[in-house]
């Protein structure tokens, strides 16, 4: 082949502008995707099931054990991992190379939607292929301010990049999660017992069931989940006969604040939050990168004085 192209010079011209026509109409069809590193199919599924105010005793009894029972018959698994909390439980299924994760992940589906005996206040289970995203760039948001107002101004960065033309997902990492805490004195805790049963029973949305009209169905729902510090204030331990009641905000300490578990991030000596880009599919990584750069260099105009991206 060499020899035949050394003597036929024009056909290799020929053939040499033909590759390159080709490659540069493919990079301006967007063909081939650019990326940070390579797209790698996820064969990770996830089966998240909230349950508020739980143990993770009762969490691993109630939900936990139940999922991985309904899922044992599933092919293509091979290796589950399962965590039990407060707030919820999590199983974690990976999948075997020669399955389609998408087809297994249809199955338990399937098998966890059978489950009929979770808990009442348990939430209805998240199922989902951990595949979708994939880091591109990170953008620092750093500022000499209280931590909670950090946290929603970093939020509200994030909720911008994600908007702009096409960016699917953006992540905030970096800051303490928002935690509620109840302190409640021993003799108090003696009193009433039942403090913790009130707190669920009147801390959540709880559905009603549903009325038939002539101009059709009408849902019914009471609406008391809290969110904030005196949401959880406002929740009455005892009402009386006289239609008097005691609220929790009466005999507890409640603390709106974060978690305890110490998280430190700081930018050249200032707290700071970090938010992740991400692109999804065959979304360019290098077009993400320059509409972010270009955000940044807007934003830092407008920003106010002491804070910065970076």
């Amino acid at each position: 082949m060499i020899a035949w192209f050394a003597r036929n010079h024009v056909a290799a011209n020929l053939l040499m502008l033909a590759v390159m026509t080709a490659g540069a109409w493919t990079l301006y069809q967007d063909k081939i995707p650019l990326e940070v590193f390579q797209d790698m199919p996820s064969r990770y599924i996830s089966v998240n099931v909230p349950y508020p105010a739980s143990s993770p005793e009762e969490t691993e009894e109630t939900i936990v054990l139940k999922i991985e029972e309904a899922i044992q018959q599933v092919g293509g698994i091979k290796h589950v991992n399962s965590t039990a909390g407060s707030s919820g439980g999590s199983v974690f299924i990976e999948v075997n190379e020669d399955d389609d994760p998408r087809r297994v992940m249809e199955d338990v589906k399937i098998r966890v939607d059978a489950i009929s005996n979770f808990p009442a206040l348990a939430e209805k289970p998240i199922i989902q292929l951990d595949d979708s995203f994939h880091s591109v760039i990170t953008v620092i948001l750093s500022a000499d301010m209280a931590e909670r107002d950090l946290k929603r101004l970093g939020e509200q960065t994030r909720d911008e990049l994600a908007s702009l033309p096409g960016i699917s997902h953006a992540d905030i990492t970096g800051i303490r999660n928002e935690e509620i805490a109840i302190e409640i004195s021993e003799d108090q805790l003696r009193k009433l017992e039942s403090i913790s049963r009130s707190i669920r029973e009147n801390a959540i949305d709880m559905p009603a069931g549903v009325v038939q009209t002539e101009a059709g169905d009408v849902s019914l729902r009471t609406r008391g989940r809290a969110y904030t510090g005196d949401d959880y204030a406002r929740v009455p331990l005892v009402i009386r006969a006289d239609g008097s009641k005691v609220t929790l905000g009466e005999i507890a300490k409640i603390i709106d604040g974060f978690t305890e578990n110490p998280l430190v991030t700081r930018l050249n000596g200032r707290r700071c939050v970090m938010i992740s880009v991400m692109r999804e599919g065959k979304q360019n990584a290098i077009t993400i990168g320059e509409r972010v750069k270009a955000y940044i260099d807007e934003m830092n105009k407008k920003l106010p004085g002491g804070v910065h991206l970076d």
